[in-house]
């Protein structure tokens, strides 16, 4: 006789491991008035690693379902609950790999760029921006001392200045919209 692996519902508040639930009871005064009350589980979301599985997977544990998993391993305490760890909200651990290629291809998810934070050419020649070549070789024009200046760093109020790399910098402006 096999155990069924079955997809765990997500809904309820209860151990997906050990099944624990609320517990009914009372809340007892001096005068020995009875008050309902729900006693409940002492339950965490927790990411758990699956080694079999090479993934991290996500349970809504009891802190004695925790200790379950410590003492007998996240794949027998799975089998014995009957739970299928394949159909869990999981994360997967890419391992060596995963690590050398993020080394060699650099970070794998851009973040969007705000267009009025980059107007300043010392951030913008900084950044990964597309531009960001072109605004370092107008960085590179402007004299050092000139560089100081917040007028003539940020790129709009130097288009409209009557520096003569004006021209360049609203030819900048324009790529950059």
């Amino acid at each position: 006789m096999g155990f069924v692996l079955t997809p765990c519902p997500v809904s309820g508040k209860w151990c997906r491991l050990t099944g624990k639930k609320a517990n009914n009871g009372y809340n007892v005064s001096h005068s020995h008035i009875r008050t309902k009350k729900l006693q409940h589980v002492n339950l965490h979301v927790k990411r758990v690693y699956w080694a079999h599985g090479r993934r991290w997977v996500k349970l809504r544990l009891s802190t004695k379902g925790m200790k379950t998993i410590e003492k007998i391993g996240l794949d027998a305490a799975a089998r014995k609950a009957g739970i299928d760890l394949w159909s869990l909200p999981h994360q997967v651990d890419g391992g060596d790999a995963r690590e050398q290629w993020k080394k060699v291809n650099g970070p794998s998810r851009t973040t969007p760029v705000d267009k009025r934070q980059m107007m300043n050419l010392n951030k913008l020649a900084a950044s990964r921006h597309p531009l960001a070549a072109e605004s370092k070789k107008l960085l590179d024009k402007l004299k050092p001392d000139e560089q100081s200046d917040a007028n003539l760093v940020n790129l709009r109020k130097l288009s409209i200045s009557e520096h003569p790399l004006s021209a360049e910098a609203a030819i900048l402006m324009q790529k950059y919209k």
